[in-house]
């Protein structure tokens, strides 16, 4: 816990935890909208595919630029695109104008953001903490997918159940924009 005492990585360990809810919650949301659009299988592989290919096909190339470039840019960026991606998400489906191929392609794009954000906030993990703390702070780092894992369904699943799937879409909007704003108003002095 003694990485939580340094003020620049609390802040963005705390938007951490709430982007990794934002985007289980998406996750859980949209399996079930292209289930509800669809009635197919095939469509509910599609969708569970759609975020997590760009994780395998761009590993190499988002591992180099979160090496090479400016890695708060690289997480400014992906989490605009993971923001749009969910806002747009969630607009579609307010004026219902989301299909199925839409709601994957969007998948897509979060798959792409998220295969950019992953190994830019791994890099700059060290860079927040003392080389001491580090141990502990990608411990913590891994503690932010558990706890995602185990409540974003849960909490997913509850809010398509309540307030239906495009909210879920806004929470999810909002879990990525936690670290967004967090990286836009954190002094660059603090990495």
């Amino acid at each position: 816990m003694a990485p939580l005492r340094i003020a620049s990585f609390r802040r963005l360990w705390v938007a951490l935890v709430i982007f990794n809810l934002g985007h289980l919650i998406q996750v859980v949301a949209s399996s079930w909208l292209i289930l509800e659009l669809t009635n197919s299988p095939f469509w509910v592989s599609l969708m569970i595919a759609a975020p997590t290919l760009p994780l395998l096909v761009l590993s190499l190339p988002a591992g180099a630029a979160a090496d090479l470039l400016d890695r708060r840019k690289v997480l400014i960026a992906s989490s605009t695109v993971l923001c749009t991606a969910a806002l747009g998400m969630s607009l579609l489906w307010a004026f219902d104008l989301i299909t199925p191929g839409r709601l994957v392609g969007l998948g897509l794009a979060i798959g792409i953001g998220v295969a950019f954000f992953n190994p830019a906030w791994q890099a700059i993990v060290p860079s927040l903490v003392p080389s001491s703390l580090v141990p502990g702070a990608v411990s913590l780092n891994s503690a932010t997918g558990g706890v995602a894992t185990a409540l974003g369904p849960a909490v997913g699943g509850l809010l398509v159940a309540t307030v239906g799937p495009g909210w879920s879409f806004v929470v999810a909007m909002v879990g990525y924009g936690a670290v967004l704003v967090t990286m836009l108003v954190s002094r660059t002095t603090d990495w």
